[in-house]
């Protein structure tokens, strides 16, 4: 497997006290830091679907209309693993919002690593569906190196669950 960067980027983000984010790009590399260095393609080819997969992968889901009880339409997965205290620092009272609500929002809390992880294999998944682009070689060395084989062995896990018909 090879190491990351991981470099701290900066953040806009209101949480950026505890966005840590990182560079994802190989250890030792030439040339600017990148959180996602492996969605460089789809952004220029496929704008909407490398947005897609940043905005799917670090953010929860929420609600389309704006109001009090609704919560937050989209914050950072890992935002919702600190605690009704600390996100009261954010000027997010969980208490204000409907308990279905806060349910939602904390089942799809998930650290930022995870997240990352996720964004990487939305990627190479969008690779593999048919007429999708073909990634350059680079990036399909980056996915294929930490995807692939993952991949690989969900897929035989799933085939071992297989049942022969009677």
């Amino acid at each position: 497997m090879i190491d990351f960067c991981l470099k701290p980027l900066d953040s806009r983000s209101r949480f950026s006290l505890i966005a840590n984010h990182r560079c994802y790009r190989e250890k030792g590399h030439d040339g600017k830091c990148s959180e996602y260095p492996y969605l460089q393609d789809l952004e220029k080819t496929h704008k909407k679907v490398a947005q897609k997969i940043k905005r799917d992968s670090t953010n929860t889901t929420g609600a389309a209309w704006a109001s009090a009880d609704a919560g937050p339409n989209r914050i950072l997965r890992w935002a919702m693993l600190l605690s009704d205290e600390e996100l009261r620092g954010y000027e997010l009272d969980m208490s204000q919002l409907r308990p279905g609500i806060v349910a939602k929002l904390r089942e799809k809390a998930a650290p930022y690593e995870d997240c990352m992880q996720v964004a990487m294999k939305l990627t190479w998944l969008v690779y593999q569906m048919p007429d999708a682009p073909t990634p350059p070689d680079s990036i399909r060395r980056y996915l294929e190196t930490r995807c692939a084989t993952k991949v690989a062995q969900e897929k035989s896990r799933w085939a071992m669950l297989e049942v022969e018909p009677i």
